[in-house]
Formats: C-alpha cells, structure tokens, sequence
C-alpha cells in the first residue's frame, strides 16, 4: 500500500514539473513574439502630385526657399481605426515624384499621408499652419496660410520590407477662401474683417470626418490705398456657412456690410467672393459667389448684401411687415430681421407686390392668398387678392405656400424644392410646372386655367384639388399614395386609378365619363361622379362607402346591396327603373327624384329621409 502512494505522488511530481517546463516554454515563445512585433520594417513610398502644392506659394516647383520646408507626415492606424503610431520628414524639395520612406512595426495598416509647408529655421521648425504633435486630429489655426495635401493607403501589410509605388497621388485636403475685387482700394477704408458663423474646427485624416465649430472663426486683414482687394486664406471644407464681410475706415467704423449665405467649400476648390465694395451703391448691390473647380471651372451663385432698409414697394405689405418684424422700432425692415423671419401670414386683397420678399431667405411658411367669394352665377369663387405676380427664387427653404385667391398667371416655383405644400387655387394660370417640387405631398390648383398637368414626379403627393380648370387628360399612374383626388369640373373622358389604392375620397363630378373602373379602390368612403355619361357602375368591391353622389348619370340601374355603410345616397336623374335599399340600414339621406322609379325596396323599420318620385312604390323586402 506505501509503494503504491509513493508511486502515485512521484506521477504528481513529474506532471507539475512537466507543467512547468510548458509553461516556461510558452513563456518564452511569448516574450520571443512580443520581440520580434516590435522589429521595425521600412516602408517606402513615391509620392505624387507634390509639386502642385508649391502653387500657391512659389512658382519654382523644384526647389524650396531656405526658410521653407515640405513636410511629409505618416500616420498609422489599425485594422479597428485606432491610431498606432506617426513619423514625420522634412524635404526641401518637391516634384512629380517624392521618395518618401518610413520604418513602421510588423502588422496590417491603414497608413495616412499629410504633406504640407512649415518655416525652418536654425534646424527648427519655426511656424506651422497645422499641428505636427496630433496630425490625426488637425486643429485650425488663425494663422494658417499653408496648403496641404493628404492621401490614404488602406490594407497595408507589414511583414518585410514593403516599397509602395501605385495608387499614391495625393490630392488637396484643404480649400480656399478668397475675398477680391478689380477696383482699387478709395481712401478712408482702413480693413476688412470677415467672420464665418459656422467653419471646420478639425478633421479627421484617416476618415475625412469634419468638426463643426458653432460659434465662428474671425479674420481681419489691412487695407492699402489704391491697391486691389485681394485676401485670401486656406481652410478646411465643410458644410456650407454664412460670411459676414465688414470694411472699416481708419476708426474701425463700418463703411459697407455684407452677408453671403450657403458659402460653399469643397476640397481642392477656391470659393471666391468677388464684386463690387467699394461704389456709392455697394449697399444695394450683390457680390457673386464663384467655386472654382480646381482652380479652373466657375460656378457663380447671387448673394446679398446687409441693408439697414430693404426695399419695399407695396406700402400696405411693408406695414404688415414693419407692425410684425421691426424688432429695433425704426421703421424699416433690415435684412437682418428679414432673416429671421420663417413664417409670413398676409391678406392680399390690398396689397399689390410682395417684391422684397427675396430678402426673406429663411421664409419656411409663406401665405398671401386673397379673400374668395363666391360668384353666385357661375358658382365658383372668385378670388379679392391683387398679386398678379410673385418672385419666390430666393426663399429656397419653403415648405408651404398658400398664395390662393389672387391674379397670378404664372407661377415659377424651380428654387422651391422643399415644398410639401402648394396651394394656388383661384388665380388664372394656363400653366403649372412642378416637376422639381417632388417633395409636394398636397397640391390645390383648382379654378385655374391648365389644360394639362404633370404629375409624374410628384410620386409623394397624399392630396391633389385640380377641380374646376380644363384638363382633357390626368396621368395618375406615379401618385400610389393618393387619398384624396378632386378633379370635378374639368373635361376628362376618361380616368385610370388602378394604381390608386389608397383613395378614401374621389370627386369626379362633372365630366365627360362615359366609364369608371373602382374595383381596386376599396379603400373608398366618399364618391362623387354626377353630372357625366355613366350608363353603369360596379361598386360591389367598395364596402367602406359612406356617402355616393351618382346623380345626373344614364345609370339604368344600381346595385347598392354590398355598400351596407351607405348614409348618404344621391342618384337623381337617371334612368333607375327599381332600387333596392333593403340591405343599406345605416342610410339616412337618400335623394333618387327624376327616375322612372316604380319600385324601392328598403328594409323593416327604415327611418331614413326618401326623396322619390311620387309614384314610386316603397315596398319593405
């Protein structure tokens, strides 16, 4: 029994030392993997494209100034995004093709590339546009005059040494903003100031991704006599901001002001203010907005300038304005008020231009429609309002207008991209272009004067009024969401709605329907098709109807026994020899007169309101 136990504890012993030895080795093989990720391979790269960088600083594209260094920075990231490591170098030449090499850890990367221009001087980097010490996060800096230049390599494996040579043209990182005019500088004006309400506060260099700081960057630069307006400063691109543009004279007073809204900037692009600062009328005028596509194709955009009193020319809608909008009391409507205006609500009947409504730029609501009253001989409302045109090309930013009841013949709506709702009922427009407005969800353009209207690319439209004008012909075939379709009063002979389902309510009346097909419109509670040529209609799959207006037809007979929610029928003057209500006990009003009724058959205990030709007989089924 004693050797057996000794036996047993001598096995113990030789598997903890086994053990042990196992993990001394793996220990070591440990310690001996660390070591070697940590052997350094170099990476070597031929960059390209770099002489363009010296563009903007020197014309000589080979050599440097003395004081003037090319400064070539890596950052490593891993497979997860996370920044490893960075190195940088300094050259003091560029071209097509710069060598660049770098010694980087064994491992896969994404590697960073950022050239970019630093002062040097007794062996030191005297000035820099941008911060060397976290290249990944760069941080603007008021000072910065550099240009720069980035490139990613993505899935880079490191296992040796490893020479890069496609794929490897760097491309500008940054744009440019230019304030310039062709007139010389008139005495009294001593600088510029200009500030940008919304800029790039840093970016991220493997990703691209902007910071956006709030709250504005401000510049200011001196102005010299006689000389031409020419400033101009590298910044980040980033999404469109407003530059606010102030020239002072010797006692930093504001001679002239200028706000440019939507200033656009894009990488490797120069966005240039341009115009005219400096004459009497500078006030009123407008400087134009150009992004220079690589420094060689334009794109010019309007911009306005800061009045203390904008131009209005109808007396009545400046006192509307002025008793809502003056928020200083002086009278005067300023195109800084102006701006922060989003919803305007006015009567027009008195009022006959809305012209200075352009300066409204943050206009989201917009109303002027007159008073409609109705014109007893012809039945239809006549509009009081006395716009016979409106100018809405700047007030890209709204989403409703109701501009009803006036005298408006044309209406151009191609800047207003946003609407969601458009009515224009009661004026006199032959013509009605809306296929930019693709957000529209309601139109009303009833009582107008279109004979066609295209609808093609209003595929979000819910509610369409299009009563009372002259269409001969209405493509539904796009607008599935439809729920509501008035197109009464118009000259349609025919009408297709099977892509309609969703209708819940559809006034036809007075047309030219010989034939309607609603079978797929089950969804319909509310039908209006009198006063057309309808010698049959099939409503056995319409069992939500609550209200049918049938009347002025040639319908020899109707079939109501499926619509068991009916509450009001109208089916006068047709051609109805018997009717038969029996199953329709929810009705409460039915009108059926100038039939050559001899029989309607209603259910036991009907109490709802009958009109019906005196001889006809009411029999309980």
């Amino acid at each position: 029994m004693f050797q057996k136990v000794k036996y047993l504890l001598y096995i113990a012993i030789l598997i903890i030392l086994t053990s042990f030895v196992l993990l001394t080795a793996c220990s070591k093989t440990e310690v001996s993997s660390e070591m070697n990720s940590n052997e350094l391979f170099t990476v070597s790269v031929r960059l390209n494209q770099i002489e363009q960088s010296a563009k903007p600083i020197t014309k000589a594209a080979t050599t440097l100034p003395d004081t003037l260094r090319l400064r070539v920075t890596m950052n490593v990231f891993d497979q997860q995004g996370q920044f490893a490591y960075s190195d940088k170098i300094l050259l003091n030449e560029t071209g097509s093709e710069i060598p660049v090499q770098f010694q980087v850890k064994k491992g896969t990367y994404d590697l960073a590339f950022w050239a970019d221009y630093v002062l040097y001087k007794n062996e030191t980097v005297v000035s820099e546009a941008y911060n060397a010490a976290d290249l990944r996060n760069i941080s603007i800096n008021n000072a910065m005059s550099s240009d720069a230049f980035s490139l990613v390599i993505n899935d880079v494996v490191v296992d040796g040494d490893v020479a890069i040579t496609s794929g490897t043209e760097l491309s500008r990182a940054v744009a440019m903003l230019k304030i310039e005019s062709d007139q010389t500088i008139p005495a009294g004006f001593a600088a510029i100031q200009y500030s940008l309400s919304q800029s790039v506060s840093s970016i991220n260099l493997l990703t691209g991704e902007s910071t956006i700081n709030s709250y504005g960057t401000f510049f200011s630069n001196p102005l010299t006599a006689g000389e031409n307006l020419s400033v101009s400063r590298y910044i980040f691109p980033s999404e469109p901001f407003t530059c606010s543009i102030n020239l002072l004279d010797q006692n930093g007073t504001s001679i002239t002001s200028f706000d440019v809204e939507n200033v656009e900037t894009q990488k490797n692009v120069q966005t240039i203010l341009k115009g005219d600062f400096f004459s009497e009328n500078a006030s009123s005028g407008s400087l134009s907005l150009t992004l220079n596509q690589e420094w060689d194709a334009d794109k010019i955009y309007v911009v306005e300038p800061i009045l203390t009193a904008i131009p209005i020319a109808d007396a009545n809608f400046k006192a509307y304005l002025v008793a809502n909008f003056d928020t200083n009391g002086d009278g005067e409507i300023s195109t800084t008020e102006a701006k922060q205006v989003t919803t305007i609500n006015v009567n027009t009947d008195n009022i006959y231009s809305l012209d200075g409504i352009e300066y409204f730029t943050s206009l989201t609501q917009l109303t002027c429609n007159g008073t409609a009253e109705l014109d007893i001989s012809s039945g239809i409302f006549i509009g009081k309002g006395n716009l016979t045109k409106i100018n809405l090309s700047k007030n890209i930013k709204l989403i409703f207008l109701n501009c009803g009841y006036n005298q408006l013949s044309q209406l151009d709506l191609n800047s207003n991209t946003q609407l969601t709702v458009l009515d224009c009922c009661s004026n006199q427009l032959s013509e009605l272009n809306i296929s930019v407005n693709t957000k529209l969800t309601k139109l009303l353009c009833g009582d107008n004067q279109l004979s066609k209207l295209d609808l093609s690319n209003n595929t979000e439209l819910t509610s369409l009024y299009c009563y009372s004008n002259q269409l001969s012909g209405l493509d539904l075939s796009n607008n599935t969401k439809l729920t509501e379709l008035y197109c009464y009063s118009n000259q349609l002979s025919e009408l297709d709605l099977s892509n309609n389902t969703k209708l819940t309510k559809f006034f036809c009346n007075n047309n030219q329907l010989s034939e309607l097909n609603i079978s797929v419109n089950t969804k319909l509670t509310e039908l209006l098709c009198g006063d057309n040529q309808l010698s049959k209609l099939d409503l056995s799959n319409n069992t939500e109807l609550t209200s049918l207006y049938c009347y002025n037809n040639q319908l020899s007979e109707l079939d109501l026994s499926n619509n068991t929610k009916l509450t009001y029928l109208s089916c006068n003057n047709n051609q109805l020899s018997e009717l038969d209500l029996s199953n329709n006990t929810t009705l409460q009003n039915v009108y059926c007169t100038d039939n050559p009724l001899e029989t309607i058959y209603v259910f036991d205990g009907y109490s709802f309101s009958l009109n019906k030709p005196e001889t006809t007989q009411v029999v309980v089924k």
